[in-house]
């Protein structure tokens, strides 16, 4: 999918938080100095959205020290905002028993989600057994939002008691009568890996007619996808795949596989999907085939239809592609001839993925590899490259095979040379030392003032520290000398020396905040449709600004979604297509209350 980008002029009436006066409070975040006597202002300020700036600057700090500041506000004011505060600052027994009190205190129950959600983040393996004794003894207390406190938790650690809380998450899915509260349960339990425990309630999910049911729907068969299990019932079977909703035909497509078939019609009925209008319900029906659990006969007689179907003109290219992979899997002993049989036909993703995956015959990969290595596109470089890392155990005595990897730590690929270097296998570094040594030494000269190689020149580095340490000393020193602050900042970080925050960036804050405030939407022109999104800066200034920036360099055009996962999310912004790459710089997550909804916009975070 292509995208084009302009930005519409349409003034907008902002709402709390960050607004053009609070400049210096975002700079300060922006280079993440915190300066306590900028920030001390705002949470000191009669004006309550000034203190929730302040507050969701703090958030960004990973300063506990604020801690003390934040829990002496007043509750009543900023009840949402602190707990946001301390659950963004992470474990602490100080904010863990803060919260605690305010979960207890049954008048205080206004900002009990925001509370639950920070408990997650804060507690320890034995402060979030609290919570046992919550749900036994609930009383009148608002319960609503627990369950992310469990997600949060088992996020950063292994939930103690888990039967307990699973028990817990199962009868909110089944007692509770408001659908926010079971689709909390539902989503958390999902995300906790699914309970057996849960099959009956689940099945009876599926079973709701009203449309207001369907989000519950998803996450039911989510749940099931998790156990591996769908219930032996062919008229539900058939109620889910017929569905007018795609997105419940695109879940059913993931989970009915893993129903009992155990005769020739119950899997003709779920190779229909193949045909289905939406093309996602169409490929994941594709991918799931490989779920379907059968032997001897039918299993045979499956792929059989499989093959027959990679041929169908009727498919989309994606679904066949998935077929193919899933063919070649089972006939394994086969791949090779396969793939030169259909090379024509299956789109070349597919094709290297298999030859990722699949790796008996090795010297067959490897020529095949070599034979298509004409194409140089990122994305050809990133499925060339993964390929070829997965045949390195078994060829790193092969002279032909040592030249070929070097000669993509040579190449002028971005996602070529950080593959590669940073997954080297390290007999064919020792094999190769003097000519390993020369490729690192050329490439960071070549590339260490390019701000679009900075993840290549990080991964050179790495790949130099086990050439020898003297060798890595030399590279860090060329590193010293870069243009380009964010790689200056990477070699005095590994030398754990001191650097100006202002020095860090390869974008001025200013360029993005010019931006921040001077569009409210954005249409968004794709060859699938066109669509427009609303900004907020007043809740992420510099992800709008750094966004109004881009699309004003004409960055954005002719953009690929390069990830599109059904259900859940899709993602654009790299011009390489490949979702590795970016504008050759880093600028801050913004973080904050506004949940990650359906129909909403956001930033890909690699933290803070």
């Amino acid at each position: 999918m292509k995208l084009i980008l302009c930005i519409i002029f349409i003034s907008t009436t902002l709402f709390a938080q960050f607004t053009p006066k609070d400049y210096d409070l975002v700079k300060n975040t922006f280079y993440r100095n915190f300066d306590k006597s900028i920030i001390t202002k705002y949470l000191q300020s009669d004006d309550k959205d000034s203190v929730n700036a302040a507050l969701l600057s703090i958030s960004h700090s990973n300063e506990t020290t604020w801690i003390d500041k934040v829990i002496k506000l007043d509750f009543n004011n900023y009840g949402d905002y602190i707990a946001f505060t301390l659950g963004q600052l992470g474990k602490s027994e100080k904010s863990t028993n803060y919260l605690f009190d305010k979960l207890i205190d049954s008048g205080q129950s206004n900002f009990n989600t925001q509370c639950f959600n920070a408990f997650g983040n804060t507690s320890d393996s034995s402060t979030i057994l609290y919570l046992l004794d919550m749900i036994n003894d609930k009383g009148n207390k608002d319960l609503s939002g627990l369950p992310y406190a469990l997600n949060n938790f088992n996020s950063r650690f292994p939930l103690p008691q888990k039967e307990k809380f699973l028990s817990y998450l199962i009868s909110e899915i089944e007692q509770e009568k408001s659908l926010e509260r079971k689709f909390d349960a539902l989503f958390v339990l999902s995300r906790l890996g699914g309970s057996d425990s849960a099959k009956e309630v689940l099945t009876k999910i599926l079973s709701l007619k009203e449309e207001k049911n369907n989000s519950l729907k998803y996450y039911a068969l989510g749940n099931l996808r998790r156990i591996s299990f769908f219930p032996n019932d062919e008229k539900l079977i058939n109620e889910l795949i017929t569905d007018s909703d795609s997105r419940i035909r695109i879940e059913a497509a993931r989970t009915i596989c893993f129903a009992e078939f155990d005769n020739q019609d119950k899997i003709n009925n779920y190779l229909s999907l193949l045909f289905d209008e939406n093309p996602n319900v169409s490929r994941q029906a594709g991918i799931s085939i490989n779920n379907i659990q059968l032997n001897g006969e039918l299993k045979e007689m499956l792929f059989r239809r499989v093959y027959d179907l990679i041929s169908e003109p009727k498919l989309s290219n994606n679904t066949r592609g998935e077929l193919f992979v899933n063919y070649c899997r089972y006939k394994n002993e086969d791949y090779i001839d396969l793939i030169y049989k259909f090379d024509q036909n299956i789109e070349k993703e597919f094709i290297y993925r298999i030859l990722t995956n699949v790796t008996s015959l090795p010297l067959q990969n490897f020529n095949f590899i070599k034979e298509n290595i004409n194409d140089t596109t990122e994305i050809d470089f990133l499925n060339i490259s993964q390929a070829i890392i997965s045949l390195q155990d078994s060829l790193k005595n092969n002279l032909e095979f040592n030249k070929f990897v070097l000669s993509i730590l040579n190449s002028n690929s971005t996602i070529g040379i950080s593959l590669i270097a940073d997954n080297l296998d390290s007999l064919i570094i020792s094999n190769n030392i003097y000519a390993v040594q020369q490729i690192v030494l050329e490439q960071v000269f070549k590339f260490y003032n390019d701000k679009t190689y900075g993840e290549s020149i990080k991964s050179l580095y790495n790949l130099s520290e086990k050439v020898s340490s003297d060798f890595a000393n030399q590279i860090l020193q060329i590193l010293e000398t870069s243009k380009v602050n964010g790689i200056v900042a990477f070699a005095k970080k590994v030398r754990k020396e001191n650097i100006l925050s202002e020095k860090v960036k390869d974008i001025e804050f200013d360029k993005l905040w010019e931006f921040a405030f001077q569009y409210s939407k954005a249409k968004i022109v794709t060859n699938k449709g066109n669509f427009t999104f609303e900004f907020s800066p007043n809740l992420a200034p510099v992800s709008v600004g750094n966004f109004c920036y881009l699309a004003s360099q004409n960055y954005f055009n002719n953009c690929e979604f390069h990830r599109v996962v059904p259900n859940f999310v899709i993602q654009t912004g790299d011009p390489t297509g490949t979702g590795w790459s970016g504008p050759g710089y880093e600028i801050m997550s913004e973080f904050s209350l506004q949940p990650f909804d359906e129909g909403f916009v956001g930033m890909a975070s690699s933290g803070k």
